[in-house]
C-alpha cells in the first residue's frame, strides 16, 4: 500500500482507495455541483475488484455504475 492511500468499507467489503490523477475542470465543477469533492478515485478489492467512485462532501465513497 502507498502512504496515502487510504481504505474504505462499503457495503462490507473493504477497499484500498487510490486518488486518480488528471481530472478536467469542467469535470471537477460538475462533480463539486453535484455534492461530491470533486476527484475521481479507484477503489481496489481484495480480491481483484476495481471501481471507480467519487467521495461525497461528507466523506462516503458512491461507486459509478453499479
Amino acid at each position: 500500500m502507498k502512504g496515502n492511500d487510504m481504505q474504505t468499507t462499503i457495503k462490507k467489503r473493504k477497499y484500498r482507495v487510490e486518488k486518480m490523477e488528471g481530472n478536467f475542470p469542467k469535470q471537477k465543477q460538475d462533480l463539486i455541483d453535484k455534492g461530491f469533492d470533486g476527484e475521481t478515485y479507484l477503489l481496489h478489492g481484495i480480491r481483484g475488484a476495481l471501481k471507480m467512485a467519487f467521495k461525497t462532501m461528507d466523506g462516503r465513497f458512491e461507486i459509478v455504475g453499479r
